[in-house]
């Protein structure tokens, strides 16, 4: 009876330690998922301010064909941001932030640096041919 009891204790213990394993698996999962909504929101909420803090008409419907970016290789970090259209060309100008930087920032700042950022990338831009 006794050796019975061992080893039922023993697989019970077993599966308690996969149980809690598949459990702190799902929530790392779910962890994962719930900060990338938020870096989406966050982003969507940044679009939303530059179009507010803009008085110009084109730049309002250029920042409405933004698109955020992928992932962007080649980099020891992190980041996030739009592929936002160049004014009156047929080309993209990527706007990033370090990935720690934009969750430190508020969406007001992040705007209003991005905002300046595609403005001079635009003017700095050489004319396509």
């Amino acid at each position: 009876m006794e050796l019975m009891l061992g080893r039922t204790i023993a697989i019970t213990i077993g599966a308690i330690i996969v149980m809690t394993t598949c459990v702190c698996s799902r929530r790392a999962g779910s962890v994962a998922v719930n900060e990338n909504n938020d870096i989406k929101q966050k982003l969507d909420q940044v679009l939303q301010e530059m179009v507010r803090l803009t008085d110009d008409p084109a730049e309002k419907r250029l920042l409405g064909q933004a698109e955020p970016l992928g992932s962007i290789k080649d980099l020891d970090m992190a980041v996030v941001g739009f592929a936002l259209p160049q004014k009156e060309k047929d080309r993209r100008i990527q706007v990033s932030f370090a990935l720690d930087y934009f969750k430190e920032h508020d969406v007001k700042t992040l705007a209003q640096e991005a905002l300046k950022d595609w403005r001079s990338a635009a003017a700095e831009a050489p004319l396509q041919r």
